[in-house]
């Protein structure tokens, strides 16, 4: 089966999807079909309804874009696709009478096209999900092989196979495309690497306090030293005798903290993943640099005056009152008297957890743009 191809384009489309539609053109020129059909299906009691589709010939009426087509397609109907189990045949001649008028005014669209004598095979994904894949023969040609059916039958363990790792690497994908988003949004300098140091991402502010420290230089000689210390620091912190959240280090003359959390359940708890392709974030402070949190955000989350934001937003920055009071050009008393009324609404006694609790909310960690 697979001297043509069609295997290794089937299980190779989780990673470029292009192939899915070289593994259908595969199996069109081994039948000597028109056209070879791909679709994925979502249950009703009444019907069949597409949710995906895939072939190696455009054909009208049919697409992922026209679902309307599954209401005046006789095929589609739950009665002629009972559930099941295992692999299941489909094929016109075995449509009851009562839908044959409806099939052939369904045919006769394809017609024009060249596209005959239909035969298909699907088989569960899961309890709700299911996928077919149909041999179109040549309208006026020859008809299917003999040895078709035979050929579905082995295909469609393995297209359902394949289109399980398709939709694992779709997911991982869309994963990572919201992971890449959410942590762009982050003040906070934030990347995700591998344990072998590769770094897979680094937002924004990881990128600049990185190149800062000489351990993501741009190009040159020097990147290949940047590389070294980042696996030298991912060592470390993979080190059993280390702290088991995170470190401190020092790079390019600057004190940073770090600390790491594992991604995809591929934690040291579990022993999970495989080597270099386990992923860690890591979240870095620059040790001595002031923060510079936004008064609106505290203002809006805690429900607090304008000024009170800014005594709370300086506070958080390492200012002290008298430093705060002489920036406003307001009395000590005044600033005290803010400071009494913002630790009244927060509901805290002391200074330090007023702005442990500024820190510990998300408000802290996002960036003004956003």
């Amino acid at each position: 089966m697979d001297d043509h191809g069609i295997l290794a384009n089937l299980y190779g489309a989780s990673q470029d999807r292009r192939r899915l539609t070289a593994a259908l053109g595969a199996i069109r020129d081994v039948t000597g079909a028109r056209t070879v059909t791909l679709q994925w299906f979502r249950r009703t009691d009444e019907r069949l309804r597409t949710t995906g589709f895939e072939t190696c010939l455009s054909v009208p009426f049919i697409s992922s874009k026209g679902g309307w087509a599954d209401f005046q397609n006789p095929r589609m109907l739950a009665l002629v696709n009972p559930p099941s189990d295992g692999i299941s045949f489909f094929e016109d001649s075995a449509c009851p009478d009562f839908l044959q008028p409806d099939l052939r005014r369904w045919q006769a669209r394809f017609i024009p096209f060249g596209i005959g004598r239909f035969l298909g095979a699907r088989v569960n994904l899961r309890p709700d999900r299911e996928v077919g894949l149909a041999l179109h023969a040549r309208h006026g040609g020859p008809d299917l092989p003999s040895d078709a059916r035979d050929l579905l039958a082995g295909l469609m363990p393995h297209v359902r196979e394949a289109l399980r790792l398709i939709e694992q690497a779709e997911e991982k994908e869309s994963g990572a495309r919201v992971m890449a988003n959410t942590l762009a949004l982050l003040e906070q300098p934030v990347a995700v690497v591998r344990t072998d140091g590769e770094i897979v991402y680094a937002n924004e502010a990881a990128r600049r306090l990185l190149a800062e420290a000489g351990l993501l230089p741009a190009r040159g000689p020097a990147a290949a030293e940047g590389e070294r210390k980042i696996a030298a620091l991912v060592g470390h912190l993979l080190d059993p005798k280390a702290a088991p959240h995170g470190c401190r280090f020092t790079a390019g003359g600057r004190t940073l903290f770090v600390q790491r959390a594992w991604l995809e359940g591929a934690g040291e708890e579990d022993g999970g993943g495989d080597g270099g392709d386990r992923l860690m974030m890591l979240a870095f402070n620059d040790h001595g640099k002031a923060l510079d949190i936004c008064p609106d955000r505290l203002r809006t989350c805690f429900d607090i005056t304008r000024s009170e934001a800014e005594l709370l937003a300086a506070l958080c920055a390492g200012s002290d009152i008298a430093a705060f009071a002489a920036r406003r050009r307001v009395s000590i008393h005044t600033a005290r008297t803010q400071l009494k009324q913002l630790m009244a609404k927060t509901d805290v006694r002391r200074q330090a957890d007023l702005v442990r609790m500024a820190l510990a909310t998300p408000v802290a960690s996002l960036r003004r743009t956003h």
